[in-house]
């Protein structure tokens, strides 16, 4: 339950730090959340973007870079170090991008400790159709499982562990009607 109100502190710094942004002269953050589950104290310095959360149940420390691209949280007693970043690089990706595709999104995730690993995404679009797609990443992910469900819904799955990874390719229809193809491409840590 601790834990809980640890992890929901590292959000509210998150939170804090947005309106700082706004509307704090100093940018320093002091801030003490008293709940049924224990106290936690928030500090921090939104313009060095380093954050301490300390409570009952541990202490965990935060830098967020300048541009907001990366955020290192470090627990120690968990000894866990976790790094999320708005960055990818598609040519570690571990699947290929389908060419000529426009990167729209991506970031990942790396653990240490318990759970450990790199979660890594990417979301792409090409006005090529669907089943050009399909095709390309049929050849690409041999031995994947396929679900297709074109016809129902105008996507395709396919999923493939490979090298300890789980690696996922949804090809579909933009949700948003542009008339091109949307690639979803997750890869993470397997069993």
């Amino acid at each position: 339950m601790k834990k809980r109100v640890m992890y929901a502190a590292v959000m509210m710094v998150m939170l804090l730090m947005g309106a700082c942004l706004v509307g704090c002269s100093s940018g320093k953050v002091d801030v003490k959340v008293e709940t049924p589950d224990g106290t936690v104290e928030i500090k921090g310095d939104e313009k060095s973007g380093n954050f301490v959360v300390d409570g009952e149940d541990g202490k965990v420390e935060m830098k967020i870079d300048k541009d907001a691209k990366t955020i290192v949280i470090n627990d120690e007693k968990e000894g866990k170090t976790v790094k999320v970043t708005s960055d990818i690089d598609t040519k570690k990706l571990g699947v290929d991008i389908y060419p000529g595709a426009e990167v729209i999104s991506g970031g990942s995730m790396e653990q240490t400790g318990e759970g450990a690993g790199l979660f890594q995404g990417v979301t792409l679009m090409t006005g090529d159709k669907v089943d050009k797609v399909a095709k390309f990443y049929r050849e690409k992910l041999k031995g994947a499982t396929v679900v297709d469900m074109l016809s129902l819904q105008g996507q395709i799955m396919f999923n493939l562990q490979q090298d300890g990874l789980n690696k996922s390719v949804i090809v579909m229809k933009d949700p948003e009607g542009s008339g091109k193809t949307q690639i979803a491409i997750s890869v993470v840590p397997g069993n």
